[in-house]
């Protein structure tokens, strides 16, 4: 028991330390998104870059052991990540370190482009005024959708960029 305890502790210990900032692999990023920052929508100065693909390594796996049901909250954080990822491309041609994983990245950009699924929905809704009487009003319902083969994609194209990164 105690052998299982120990084990579970280094693993949860190596993931730990692969989410927390690496400052060789984020300084040179933040330095050289505070020199673009005009260019940037989302990214702040103390962005963490092995934070980031921790944390889309992670998303990606929550949707995957999703059953179908359920991963629409990871569905809408994943394409949050995207336009971060957005920011990150932007500036690739200016940050050396960016530059050598931006073949990577934009691959990565491919399949969150091919896989996002958005359809719009007309419904109409049935309201009581104040008068009481009712009306109807048009609403729109806009679904996204990212496959579970989709995120298992971006998962390793992250893995490929953070080993290139160390």
């Amino acid at each position: 028991m105690k052998k299982i305890a120990i084990t579970l502790l280094l693993l949860v210990g190596a993931t730990n330390a692969w989410a927390q900032s690496n400052p060789t692999l984020d300084r040179p990023i933040q330095q050289c998104i505070t020199q673009n920052k005009d260019d940037l929508n989302l990214l702040p100065t103390n962005f963490s870059m092995g934070n980031w693909l921790y944390k889309l390594s992670e998303l990606c796996d929550k949707l995957k052991d999703t059953d179908g049901k359920k991963g629409g909250q990871y569905v809408v954080a994943l394409l949050e990540k995207e336009k971060e990822l957005d920011d990150l491309l932007a500036i690739a041609d200016k940050c050396p370190n960016l530059t050598k994983v931006k073949p990577e990245m934009q691959e990565m950009k491919k399949v969150f482009a091919e896989r996002q699924k958005v359809e719009n929905f007309k419904t109409t809704e049935e309201k009581k005024n104040p008068n009481g009487n009712m009306f109807e009003e048009d609403k729109e319902i806009t679904t996204m959708s990212l496959p579970r083969g989709a995120a298992g994609k971006i998962k390793g194209f992250a893995e490929k960029i953070h080993k290139k990164l160390k």
